[in-house]
C-alpha cells in the first residue's frame, strides 16, 4: 500500500473556515488497472454570530457543511487463485484427494475462492450538513447533524459454477445507503469555581 495526502485551509475574517483535502492510495489488492484511486474532501464552516451578534439568548452560532469519499481496502489476494495448506473443505477428506497431505508428505490445496478478474475499490462517498448553537450565555448548547452516505462497487464473496473449479469469487457486487441524524443537548444548570452540573441528552 502506497498513500499521498494533501491538505490545504483557509480561516476568512475569523467566522469562514475551509477546508481541502486530497488523497491518492495506491495498493496491489486490486486489478492492475485499478491500483491507484483519489478521494477528496472538503468542509465550510461559518461562524454566523460573529456577523449577526451576540444576544443572552444566542451566544454562539455555526453552520457546517462537509463531503468527503472514502475506499475500504479488501483482503489480500483476491484477484490472484492462490494455493492453501489447510484443508478446502470440512467433512471427512481422507481418500478423497482434497486432502493437502499425501503419504506423510506435506502439499498445497487449490484455494476454492477464484481470483477476481476486475476489482474495484469499495468508495464511500458523505454528505453532512449541522448546526452549533451556544445558549443562554453558555448554559446550553445544542448540536444537530445531518448524514447521507453511499458506499458504491462494495466487494463480496459470491458463488460461482462448481464446474469452473471454484465455490466463490470476489466481486463489485453491492451498494449501501445510509442517512440519519444526531441530535445533541448539554446543560450546565449550575456552574460555580467549586462545583458544576451537566446535563446531557443524545
Amino acid at each position: 500500500t502506497e498513500s499521498y495526502f494533501g491538505q490545504a485551509t483557509l480561516d476568512l475574517y475569523e467566522q469562514l473556515y475551509l477546508t481541502a483535502a486530497l488523497r491518492n492510495d495506491g495498493s496491489s489488492a486490486y486489478s492492475a488497472d485499478e491500483r491507484r484511486s483519489w478521494f477528496p474532501k472538503a468542509s465550510a464552516a461559518w461562524e454566523f454570530t460573529r456577523v449577526l451578534g451576540q444576544n443572552p439568548t444566542l451566544t454562539y452560532g455555526k453552520l457546517r457543511l462537509a463531503y468527503g469519499e472514502a475506499g475500504q481496502e479488501p483482503s489480500p489476494y483476491l484477484t490472484s487463485s492462490t494455493y492453501q495448506s489447510n484443508v478446502p473443505l470440512s467433512g471427512i477428506t481422507q481418500g478423497t484427494g482434497v486432502l493437502p497431505v499425501q503419504n506423510g508428505l506435506p502439499g498445497l490445496a487449490t484455494s476454492i475462492v477464484r481470483g477476481a478478474d476486475q476489482l474495484r475499490p469499495e468508495r464511500s462517498k458523505e454528505w453532512e450538513a449541522g448546526v452549533d448553537l451556544g445558549l443562554f450565555r453558555d448554559k446550553a448548547d445544542l448540536s444537530f447533524t445531518y448524514y447521507h452516505t453511499i458506499t458504491d462497487d462494495v466487494i463480496l464473496l459470491q458463488p460461482v459454477a462448481p464446474s469452473t473449479g471454484f465455490f466463490r469469487s470476489a466481486n463489485n457486487a453491492a451498494k449501501f445507503r445510509n442517512a440519519g441524524a444526531e441530535v445533541s443537548l448539554n446543560i450546565r444548570p449550575i456552574t460555580t469555581p467549586d462545583f458544576s452540573w451537566d446535563i446531557g441528552l443524545q
